[in-house]
């Protein structure tokens, strides 16, 4: 039986509800929120369908064949490759993790699907336009994840551009674990504020 908990999230909501403080709560942000919540259908970018579609070719290269082509995107097949090496010898993909912890409002359960797995570290694929260090400082993945798993040691987002792919390790330490839990606190006064736009009630635990 899982732990009762009061409150559900993930770190894209989180990332969500920041991006909306960050940049002055603009009213189609807010609404995008509370879409996520209440699981409203949506169209994926054309961006979005291709990071799928290569994650999707760097998995079959994992599992020994050579298809560079998917769902009508094509790929550089050496990228494919060097990425496909990097990703060698993990324990398990797309796994899902959770946990259920103690916040300010009670109980917390945060999830979260683990690109790649390994014994002491994760590993995020992303796909992204173009790249600089320090792209993900701000994200909330690798706060979760280091939450939900506080024995692995490090968080990697593994990104590319399409053309060249780059490393961003984040070691997991108890102050990243307590920033999310403060954000999570904030989301949660937030959404209690706009409980009656709340239709999928699953975000408090009924």
């Amino acid at each position: 039986m899982k732990n009762k908990h009061n409150f559900y999230v993930s770190a894209t909501l989180i990332d969500s509800f920041l991006w909306y403080q960050r940049f002055g709560c603009p009213p189609d942000k807010f609404q995008e929120i509370f879409d996520k919540i209440n699981k409203v259908p949506i169209e994926y970018p054309e961006s979005a369908k291709k990071g799928v579609a290569f994650e999707d070719a760097i998995n079959l290269r994992l599992s020994g064949q050579k298809i560079y082509s998917k769902d009508g995107f094509s790929f550089n097949p050496g990228l494919v490759d060097k990425i496909a090496h990097k990703l060698q010898n993990n324990i398990g993909t797309q796994v899902w993790i959770e946990r259920t912890v103690d916040f300010k409002h009670g109980k917390v359960r945060v999830g979260g699907f683990v690109d790649y797995d390994y014994p002491d570290k994760q590993i995020d694929l992303k796909t992204t336009r173009s790249y600089k260090v320090g792209k993900f400082k701000d994200y909330s993945q690798h706060r979760a994840y280091g939450l939900i798993k506080p024995e692995k040691k490090e968080f990697i987002y593994l990104a590319t551009d399409f053309e060249n792919y780059y490393i961003e390790p984040y070691r997991n330490t108890k102050e990243r674990q307590d920033e999310f839990i403060y954000n999570t606190e904030m989301f949660y006064e937030f959404v209690k504020e706009n409980e009656s736009l709340i239709k999928d009630r699953k975000i408090f635990g009924e």
